[in-house]
């Protein structure tokens, strides 16, 4: 941090601007040699700090990416054991073919003036692979008066662990000069639903039930609940047709509790079921044992394992 120019700081907080001014009336008012003194200290700290920061954050990623890398390693070989492909392998294997081929544009040439129309589904779910082998055909079937039509939704995008990319759906658009067309009607909803998100509340007159509860805590929001399927049983309504969603898995644990309290069965369905398992908890503490060796634990953790055997 520069204190010389104060007036390039603007962009600062009032409470870092307070700072900088202390700092400046400190140097102001103290010989010129201890002030130069002052601004190496403040300055050899910042950097001693970002190296610290920066060799941790080095630390930890690298060691998460080694492990990774070993892990993807042993994939990879048995796969090849097996002579067995994945569906990222089909990706990448058939860009790799086409992108070798020594009459590359020469294929695309051929494929792209045979054909006249080029749909996709689900465009929001497209990853960069598949666009990068898709492209060529499809510009050079635009080039030749064909057509190229996709439909989908970013907000409905649930393939991002795949590659999806759905920034991909406006920037192709943008690329191609395509036009862009909006449905302003759903074939496929219930009226009843739509006009719940849509309306807010408003103007539904078409049959349905929708109840919004408005609680003052978390203990009775669980109440709330807890009474409404006491309701949905009176009216003969079976347990094992009601279903509640939650937002986080700790509601889902918290409200297990509640229904117990209550003497009400129920069957959850969360990823915390999963890490308490103990087969998954002694790969954890392994994984943590690799990223952190110094805390004994992860160590004793792993020790206790049935991966580890005594004499």
């Amino acid at each position: 941090m520069k204190y010389r120019n104060v007036s390039s700081l603007a962009r600062l907080t009032p409470f870092k601007q307070e700072k900088v001014r202390y700092l400046e009336k400190i140097r102001l008012s103290v010989p010129q040699e201890t002030a130069q003194r002052l601004a190496h200290t403040v300055s050899f700290i910042q950097s001693a700090l970002t190296a610290y920061f920066f060799s941790q954050m080095k630390y930890y990623v690298f060691t998460w990416l080694d492990i990774y890398m070993r892990i993807n390693s042993i994939y990879t070989d048995i796969k090849r054991a097996r002579r067995s492909v994945d569906f990222t392998d089909i990706e990448e294997y058939a860009l790799r073919f086409l992108s070798g081929l020594s009459d590359f544009d020469y294929f695309h040439y051929r494929i792209g003036s045979d054909v006249k129309y080029v749909l996709i589904d689900e465009f929001q779910d497209t990853s960069e692979i598949q666009w990068e082998a898709l492209s060529h055909i499809v510009r050079e079937g635009l080039r030749k008066g064909g057509n190229f039509f996709y439909v989908g939704d970013e907000k409905q995008s649930i393939y991002r662990w795949r590659g999806g990319e759905p920034h991909l759906f406006e920037t192709v658009r943008l690329r191609l000069h395509l036009l862009k067309r909006s449905l302003r009607f759903s074939y496929r909803q219930n009226p009843v639903l739509l006009g719940f998100v849509n309306t807010i509340f408003q103007n539904m007159t078409e049959q349905g039930y929708f109840a919004v509860v408005e609680c003052a805590n978390r203990e009775s929001l669980l109440d709330e609940i807890v009474q409404q399927i006491q309701n949905l049983k009176t009216e003969g309504i079976e347990l094992h047709d009601i279903a509640v969603l939650c937002r986080k898995n700790s509601e889902i644990e918290e409200l297990e509790k509640h229904f117990m309290a209550y003497h009400i069965p129920c069957r959850t369905e969360g990823k915390s079921k999963l890490l308490r398992d103990y087969s998954v908890m002694d790969v954890v503490n392994i994984m943590n044992l690799a990223v952190s060796p110094e805390e004994s634990i992860y160590l004793g953790g792993f020790l206790r394992s049935p991966l580890v055997v005594y004499p």
